[in-house]
């Protein structure tokens, strides 16, 4: 199968549901099997850092107060289908409010991934942490079972 094509990396603190949704690219490129991860085992420390890199990116584009954002829930990406390679990014994070149990959610619009220096490697980032997730790489005890 090929490497995954990652489409939206998401992970929700309160609950720890992780959301990968990812395609495999066949045939030549004449079959695209679309999939998607749902699960609550624990991400690495690094997965969590790599979308938490993203805050600030997220405080720019919505033009927030720095600091505004409590988490960051994912990133969505849209491909071009002809050239996949290229994408543009939608972000998403949260802020809690006092007077309700739901967090404010701010989406960004789409654009494309960050250039600036110290954030050109944020996207690529939070792929190669996801792509680890997908290949079974978690905060998880190991029970040294192995024989």
């Amino acid at each position: 199968m090929s490497e995954p094509r990652i489409s939206k990396v998401h992970h929700n603190p309160t609950s720890g549901l992780v959301t990968i949704q990812f395609h495999h690219v066949e045939n030549d490129g004449q079959d695209t099997i679309e999939s998607t991860l749902k699960s609550k085992d624990a991400p690495l420390p690094a997965f969590l850092e790599a979308l938490g890199a993203l805050s600030p990116v997220i405080v720019k584009l919505a033009e927030l107060p720095e600091g505004y954002l409590d988490t960051v829930r994912g990133v969505s990406l849209h491909r071009d289908p002809e050239e996949p390679e290229t994408f543009t990014v939608t972000y998403c994070g949260t802020k809690r409010v006092a007077a309700s149990h739901s967090p404010i959610i701010v989406n960004t619009p789409s654009v494309a991934p960050p250039e600036d220096d110290g954030e050109e490697n944020l996207i690529p980032n939070v792929l190669e942490a996801a792509k680890d997730y997908l290949a079974g790489k978690r905060a998880q005890a190991d029970l040294g079972l192995e024989g």
